[in-house]
């Protein structure tokens, strides 16, 4: 299939398996939020021995490593452009996996401008591959006692090529031996203990400090509607 190796480095590259966050809002609308990328070891490997026999060069494990730096670095470097902004990330960690980007913003207006222009994935890639990606975030204070978290994995322009790679996923799903092939996790810590939560996928912790949203990503999204979170205080 046309999309296939797209699809597979697109997994492999930038949102492996699982993508976790923690996203904490503070009492002066600072925000620190720290993203952690894992890689299965299982799925790595059946994805590398599938593109092989699609007819694509094995690049290998540290193929990813590679990857993960650029990106990373690409990520810090715009962050750090905004004032008083800190941002660091570790090498990727071949034994587990796993690499993590940590970002520190000192303005919720700052952060909300970072959240949804950076981890945006470039035009070309993002009409040919709709599938779930690094979701852009926006978090607003309506009044002082309602927040609303909007998470927007939509994909403009992707409708083209949506049956297709729903096709290419589904196929690949079933060749790994996966449910799901994106997971998305994220825990929002917020300033103070809230009343209730409202949303889809989203709970509020026993200790009603945290809000926490679970997703899969893989369905095709070019026309999907943000998740839109209240948060009552």
């Amino acid at each position: 299939m046309r999309n296939f190796a797209i699809i597979s480095s697109l997994l492999l590259g930038i949102t492996a398996c699982s993508v976790k966050e923690r996203v904490q809002l503070n009492a002066n609308n600072s925000v620190n939020r720290t993203m952690e990328f894992n890689l299965d070891s299982g799925a790595a490997a059946k994805f590398i021995a599938i593109a092989q026999q699609q007819g694509q060069p094995a690049g290998g494990m540290d193929s990813i490593s590679y990857a993960w730096d650029s990106l990373a670095a690409n990520i810090k470097k715009t962050a750090l452009q905004i004032p008083g902004a800190t941002a660091e990330s570790t090498p990727w960690n071949k034994a587990t996996r796993t690499g993590t980007l940590n970002f520190k913003m000192p303005t919720l207006e700052g952060y909300n401008d970072f959240a949804a222009n950076t981890l945006n994935l470039p035009n070309d890639m993002d009409e040919k591959v709709p599938v779930g990606g690094l979701k852009r975030q926006n978090l607003t204070w309506h009044g002082k006692d309602t927040l609303v978290i909007t998470l927007d994995n939509s994909h403009p322009g992707a409708a083209e090529h949506a049956a297709e790679t729903q096709q290419a996923m589904g196929l690949v799903k079933v060749m790994i031996g996966l449910e799901a092939l994106l997971q998305y996790k994220s825990e929002f810590i917020l300033p103070r203990a809230a009343k209730s939560v409202v949303g889809e996928n989203a709970q509020l912790s026993q200790d009603k400090k945290k809000v926490l949203f679970s997703k899969s990503l893989d369905e095709p999204n070019a026309e999907e509607t943000p998740d839109v979170i209240k948060v009552i205080f």
